[in-house]
């Protein structure tokens, strides 16, 4: 499966980084993957892989508070143990 380069931002409470934006496209020249140039444009309706590979690189651009949105709810309420 292709994957890509990604930018994005690290939340303090749970760490997970969650991306912006992606860039450069790197392409596996698979024909069943939707998201290659090898895939042919005459394939509709296909069984092919619709998903991406995990980002070959992940550019932290920034930090934010909180958690992410996957783990807001489970921090609600709880609280905050500032490791150092």
């Amino acid at each position: 499966m292709c994957c890509r380069r990604s930018e994005g931002v690290v939340y303090k409470r749970c760490t997970h980084y969650v991306p912006i934006s992606f860039h450069d496209k790197r392409d596996c020249g698979n024909r069943y993957c939707t998201f290659s140039a090898a895939h042919p444009r005459s394939c509709k309706n296909c069984n092919c892989e619709i998903h991406w590979y995990p980002d070959y690189k992940q550019d932290t651009v920034g930090y934010r508070e909180g958690a992410c949105s996957g783990c807001f709810q489970y921090f609600a309420g709880r609280p905050v143990i500032n490791a150092q």
